[in-house]
């Protein structure tokens, strides 16, 4: 069993922009209560164990404790609708962990696994926004933070699960009701990353 993943990352969050669970590497409290979050690859190349997943999307929607390292998460599995079968068997079993990779590594933090959804995934970047549709539930657009003369402002050597380095943004018009969970990732922290993951 093996997978080969290139493509692009994108999150939107609940807590203030910078997420304070991202730069201290999940052991600093969110900015509330509860940190609730939508984050999701889309997969620009590659296959998981001989199936081509290129052009599809997959992801997690999670609500979890202020300090994430503390585990207790309730997690919810988003996949894409457009996939077929053999696809949809290979994310489905990708994103549970049976693979390896990023998803077997946050198994120990969850708690409570609380649905799966499929549905249309689309996922595009536009002039520094990154734009996520998931069904009629998740309408998200990250746009990057940007530094005069200087392009997009970027969080390095962080020890985040799916990239070192990443690109800091903020929610425009985002809201997020997707499993039960549901909140405003408008002025809220996002963040977006290439990644390419092999095993």
């Amino acid at each position: 069993m093996s997978f080969r993943l290139e493509g692009t990352y994108v999150e939107n969050c609940n807590c203030d922009v910078i997420c304070p669970c991202t730069w201290s590497s999940l052991a600093r409290a969110a900015t509330n209560d509860r940190c609730m979050v939508v984050l999701v690859m889309h997969v620009e190349r590659g296959d998981i164990d001989g199936v081509d997943v290129s052009g599809l999307s997959m992801g997690f929607i999670a609500d979890t404790p202020p300090v994430m390292s503390e585990g207790g998460w309730r997690l919810g599995v988003v996949l894409d609708g457009a996939a077929d079968p053999a696809q949809l068997d290979r994310m489905r079993r990708f994103m549970g962990g049976e693979f390896g990779g990023v998803p077997a590594a946050l198994g120990p933090l969850v708690g409570e696994m609380i649905g799966e959804v499929v549905e249309a995934i689309e996922f595009r970047d536009e002039d520094g926004q990154h734009i996520l549709r998931i069904g009629s539930g998740v309408n998200v657009t990250v746009a990057d933070v940007t530094s005069p003369g200087l392009g997009a402002a970027q969080l390095a050597n962080v020890g985040h699960p799916v990239n070192t380095t990443l690109t800091i943004g903020e929610g425009v018009g985002s809201h997020i009701s997707l499993l039960g969970i549901e909140y405003s990732g408008t002025g809220k922290a996002g963040f977006s990353a290439p990644f390419s993951w092999a095993a």
